[in-house]
């Protein structure tokens, strides 16, 4: 996880990406999108897990992807916009996106290891 926190966030699936962990969280968004659950209802609705992209993203994730250990990587594309600049700090966290990542981690992990809510 890196550059979370800003609204909104785009986080696509990325080509070395763990397609079955990825798409598990894409079914939880959906279904708590569909139940209310979620606290932003985001920018037209858009989810905040979807899209296939090409490209990959350099980051300390390399290593195990070369190792074949499954990455899930959860990091918006594009970046942030003001990523790396002055107005890079807490002032720029939107609270409700996070409880919604927040949220939606802790449920991914649940069922990951299979631990009945």
């Amino acid at each position: 996880m890196d550059l979370l926190g800003a609204k909104q966030p785009h986080i696509p699936k990325y080509p070395y990406e763990d397609k079955g962990s990825f798409n598990m969280l894409i079914e939880l968004e959906r279904r708590m999108r569909s139940f209310n659950l979620l606290k932003s209802s985001g920018e037209n609705n858009q989810p905040y897990f979807g899209h296939d992209v090409r490209y990959h993203i350099e980051d300390d994730h390399i290593p195990f992807v070369e190792k074949g250990v499954p990455v899930l990587h959860l990091i918006p594309s594009p970046f942030p916009k003001v990523w790396h600049t002055i107005a890079d700090n807490a002032t720029i966290i939107d609270w409700d996106t996070s409880i919604d990542l927040l949220f939606l981690i802790k449920l991914f992990v649940r069922n990951y290891l299979h631990i009945l809510l």
